[in-house]
């Protein structure tokens, strides 16, 4: 009981010193001109041609492209869906997945999600890992859906129809779930179905729990306990939720209720997993404003941040994460913040920030990427995109966008 008590009071002291804004011993990453280099062209690289408009397969104009590169596999991923015309009326569509040696060029090989004879996909989500393998979920015309596992060589390694209309997480990189929520009854409440895969396609159980889900993914399943309001007629979710935080094998880790004046915000997913399984939630408080809720490993409230309304947050490594703002970007651990930086000649839009592969930071302001030092916030690189506008996807060495229906390659220096 001393033990809890002691808890109780350390948590609610930090978030006092959190919300307060004390932030003992932050450091400024020096600030220094800075030039973004042009990307050069390899010399061994030929810029393949991908998919076009075919009267083979009456397929139209791509409507949907996405570049994903795996440096550990030495290939670049491109997606592709195209409409496929049925007389007057669109049959669906076509999606081909392609994989290219990423220091070539060369089309390894296709993978088509059509089947001859089948129906053909009214959606996909598709689903990469680090390894390679990609899992796509498909929902088709005919009103069935199926998930395909396909490898890094590009073989179908399984496929599984699963309830039309579900939703599909790679909860870990071992474990697929796939869940679907129940019509709410006439009080409103709701509940979800959930069934568990491993990454070879193995059936390992199926559970149903009251709520509906928030978010699933990185070992974390949030889930909203509240029964659905009616408004105007329409079923609608709580503003002030309570939730309950649960780990990949939906076992329950901790529970959660929300104040009244405080509600989940933010756009996207409002919810991130740090390394260290501390959870982050994204929340707008009538007295604080724009805030971030912290959860420990075991799902139990530590402390509460204020962030910019705008802010885009991002894991660093190490239990900690990146905040960016109006030109400023914060680094911060569970205790305080730790180094701050700021950059002039901010554009308004095109701005992105994610994690790399090996840790980075990178950070797009306009057609400038720089790629930070996670625990310094200094410049490692700093290269510009001609081409910002187009699907893209970048590693440590390489940029690899579609330019004119053709795959490019720029170098990083």
């Amino acid at each position: 009981m001393i033990t809890k008590n002691w808890k109780l009071w350390a948590g609610a002291a930090l978030t006092a010193v959190l919300l307060a804004g004390v932030q003992p011993g932050v450091s400024s990453a020096a600030q220094v001109e800075e030039t973004a280099v042009k990307l050069t062209q390899p010399a061994f690289w030929v810029a393949p041609v991908l998919p076009a408009a075919g009267e083979q397969n009456n397929t139209e104009k791509a409507v949907e492209r996405s570049v994903h590169a795996v440096p550990d596999q030495g290939l670049v991923y491109i997606y592709t869906r195209q409409a496929v015309s049925a007389g007057k009326d669109a049959a669906g569509y076509l999606d081909i997945l392609q994989a290219y040696n990423d220091q070539t060029g060369e089309l390894k090989w296709q993978y088509e999600l059509h089947k001859e004879g089948k129906p053909y996909a009214a959606s996909t989500q598709m689903m990469y890992t680090k390894a390679g393998e990609i899992y796509i979920y498909a929902q088709y015309t005919d009103g069935t859906a199926r998930i395909h596992a396909v490898s890094s060589q590009g073989k179908e390694l399984w496929t599984q129809e699963v309830a039309s209309g579900s939703k599909v997480s790679l909860v870990s990189s071992s474990k697929l779930l796939v869940y679907k929520e129940s019509e709410p009854s006439w009080d409103g409440s709701v509940s979800t179905t959930f069934t568990q895969y491993s990454d070879t396609g193995k059936y390992i159980n199926q559970s149903m729990l009251n709520g509906t889900v928030i978010s699933a993914g990185n070992g974390r399943v949030v889930m909203n306990t509240d029964r659905k309001v009616k408004v105007d007629k329409q079923w609608q979710d709580t503003d002030h939720p309570g939730i309950n935080i649960l780990d990949d094998s939906l076992t329950l880790l901790d529970s959660y209720a929300f104040p009244t004046t405080t509600k989940i915000s933010g756009a996207g997913n409002p919810v991130i997993v740090l390394d260290d399984d501390t959870l982050l939630i994204r929340a707008a408080s009538d007295t604080q404003g724009s805030i971030l809720i912290g959860f420990d490993e075991d799902g139990e409230k530590k402390w509460e941040r204020r962030v910019p309304e705008s802010a885009l947050i991002e894991p660093a490594g190490a239990g900690s994460y990146a905040v960016y703002a109006d030109g400023k970007i914060e680094l911060y651990n569970v205790f305080n913040k730790m180094v701050e930086r700021t950059f002039t000649s901010v554009p308004s839009d095109a701005v992105s920030m994610e994690q790399t592969e090996d840790g980075k930071l990178r950070l797009v302001l306009g057609s400038n990427v720089y790629v930070l030092d996670p625990q310094t916030l200094k410049t490692g690189k700093l290269y510009k995109l001609d081409y910002q506008n187009s699907p893209y996807d970048t590693t440590d060495k390489a940029v690899f966008s579609i330019v004119n229906n053709q795959l490019a390659k720029g170098l990083v220096r």
